[in-house]
């Protein structure tokens, strides 16, 4: 969609969709918080390319967690032998996601794979961990009404990686809300190299809050989308950025 200069007609698209262009705007608006013409004004390939800042990403963060880290080696898969994780299931403006938490902070975000359920994620990521259910953790979170995720503040956040995956996630906390970075301009704030990254930001297991949605091509051949991939995929990527794009426009950032 992001590659056309021009969005299709709205009544064309509910036409398409089977619906009435006033029940699509009605519906729309209900879900998401903001009207469609608002949404796909975002996601032009014109608006798209020149709200992007592909500069380093801010050294100031949008907000300051607290972080504590667990280094493991390269290619080590039974790296959580020694975690108590607990978990709970939510549900937010791009469906149900799961939030996981070891006595030390948050240390998953997980939102729904087109083929993996986030339980099934979860267990995944921290194979030889001990995992829970624990219902509790839906009343100690402070949620955005508008999109169903936690509001950035000083979150408690337990980054589980190799060292390097952990320096390219907390690269990514200086981006700002409502921005956009490319993946070559991560790597060179890190003095690494772009695919090396984009391996490490789809490894990211703190979906929203570590913002690896806002990275995104420099630029792109036919054929490739110019948003890059998302482990979650390409749609919940272009929801995010078109909420947040959306926000920043019409000064409703939810910190």
């Amino acid at each position: 969609m992001i590659h056309d200069p021009a969005q299709p007609a709205l009544i064309a698209l509910a036409r398409q969709l089977g619906s009435r262009y006033d029940t699509l705007q009605l519906t729309f608006q209900h879900t998401v918080g903001m009207s469609l013409d608002q949404f796909l004004l975002g996601l032009t390939d014109a608006y798209f390319k020149r709200q992007v800042n592909f500069g380093p990403p801010q050294q100031q963060r949008g907000y300051d967690p607290i972080i504590t880290t667990t280094e493991i080696k390269p290619g080590k898969r039974g790296r959580s032998s020694n975690v108590q994780i607990q978990y709970a299931l939510f549900d937010s403006l791009i469906g149900p996601y799961l939030i996981a938490e070891t006595d030390q902070g948050m240390c998953a975000l997980l939102l729904t794979h087109p083929s993996l359920d986030p339980i099934q994620d979860l267990y995944r990521r921290f194979q030889g961990a001990s995992i829970h259910p624990s219902p509790q953790l839906q009343h100690t979170q402070n949620m955005d009404p508008h999109t169903g995720f936690p509001i950035p503040a000083n979150h408690r956040l337990h980054l589980i990686g190799t060292p390097f995956q952990i320096q390219v996630w907390t690269t990514l906390l200086g981006i700002p809300f409502g921005g956009l970075c490319s993946y070559q301009s991560v790597a060179r704030n890190i003095k690494s190299h772009p695919r090396a990254v984009a391996k490490a930001i789809g490894a990211n297991p703190i979906a929203v809050l570590i913002p690896c949605h806002r990275v995104v091509r420099q630029s792109f051949n036919q054929g490739q989308h110019p948003w890059g991939g998302y482990y979650w995929g390409l749609g919940k990527k272009g929801l995010l950025i078109g909420k947040e794009r959306h926000a920043v426009r019409y000064s409703k950032h939810p910190q």
